[in-house]
């Protein structure tokens, strides 16, 4: 986070002192729209706090769940937010709320896949059987991919293609 500037507080003190705000400008070396809006807010409210906003309080993404929600991702980054969200009873919506703007991260799902350890590779499956039986089946040449059945010696009889039916 960045430090308060402590220019909030000389203006107070140079206004308590009855000093003008082109005075305190030339004084302090700060903008003029700075000591203008720290003098009125102080003249307004009588502190330096800033001006109570409108709208109803925040109640669900507060602080305390948007640290819980970074701890929890900094230990379990696979984590999905639909089970972050039953886990802290929140809407997906807030849970997404808080990792998109608030931790400015950006959620994805990680892509499953099959890592085969000696074990598993030793054992030959089904479908793997299917792929050797599939490759004796085709031959292949240079120009073409052959099919085992299709190929045709001497005297068989060659079948009509399919351009050859009339509809």
């Amino acid at each position: 986070m960045v430090a308060p500037s402590p220019y909030p507080t000389a203006i107070i003190d140079c206004v308590k002192s009855g000093m003008t705000n082109s005075e305190i400008v030339k004084k302090l070396k700060v903008s003029r729209v700075l000591v203008f809006r720290t003098a009125q807010r102080y003249r307004h409210l009588g502190t330096s706090d800033d001006i109570k906003r409108r709208g109803f309080p925040v109640t669900v993404t507060t602080p305390e769940a948007v640290k819980a929600v970074r701890e929890k991702i900094r230990r379990t980054p696979e984590r999905s937010m639909r089970k972050m969200s039953e886990e802290y009873e929140m809407s997906r919506e807030s849970i997404r709320t808080i990792v998109k703007d608030k931790l400015k991260m950006i959620p994805y799902r990680m892509q499953k896949g099959a890592f085969l350890n000696q074990k598993k590779q030793d054992i030959p499956d089904e479908k793997g059987s299917k792929a050797a039986r599939w490759h004796e089946r085709w031959l292949a040449s240079d120009d073409a991919i052959y099919r085992r059945e299709n190929l045709h010696c001497g005297g068989e009889q060659e079948r009509p293609k399919s351009s050859d039916h009339r509809y």
